[in-house]
């Protein structure tokens, strides 16, 4: 289906990836996961249009109080590579 960049159609097809979007980070924490590589291009679509979230080679494990950074560098890479889909 095409649509035009603003229209009423299109805008809630956004919205309703990126309630998606949130669910699947959602579900992760709840689980006690964290991706630590989260980008736009790491969400996907399958063929019903349902959001799935893809390469998990960083991801791990965590407990309440473990900290999740390995290094402060890449934290800050991280970041600044976050913000840019803002």
């Amino acid at each position: 289906m095409k649509f035009d960049k603003y229209s009423p159609a299109r805008q809630r097809s956004v919205a309703a990836d990126s309630v998606q979007m949130f669910d699947a980070v959602t579900y992760l924490h709840a689980s006690s996961i964290v991706h630590r590589d989260i980008s736009v291009d790491k969400f996907l679509l399958d063929s019903r249009d349902r959001v799935k979230l893809s390469n998990f080679a960083s991801a791990m494990t965590y407990s309440a109080g473990q900290s999740l950074f390995t290094s402060r560098q890449a934290t800050q890479i991280h970041l600044d590579s976050a913000f840019l889909y803002l």
